[in-house]
């Protein structure tokens, strides 16, 4: 198994990207522990409603959040 830090990744063209060639990666990352209540309930308008059943299943504000702020990326 490789283990890299994200520092020692070169840098790829989007040319590259849209090409799907061998070994390209699109790494996405969504920063939303610090997001304000107005864009969390943005992201909640977007859910369907079994995803909002799911959603409001977990029990920590911290694992709501990020199922919220990955159905809503994949929404987007």
């Amino acid at each position: 198994m490789f283990r890299f830090s994200i520092d020692q990744l070169r840098d790829v063209a989007i040319a590259e990207t849209l090409s799907s060639g061998k070994g390209i990666v699109d790494l996405w990352y969504y920063f939303h522990e610090g997001i304000e209540a107005e864009l969390l309930a943005e992201h909640e308008a977007l859910l369907t409603p079994n995803e909002r059943d799911r959603h409001s299943c977990f029990h920590l504000e911290r694992d709501r959040r990020t199922v919220l702020s990955g159905h809503s990326w994949r929404t987007w």
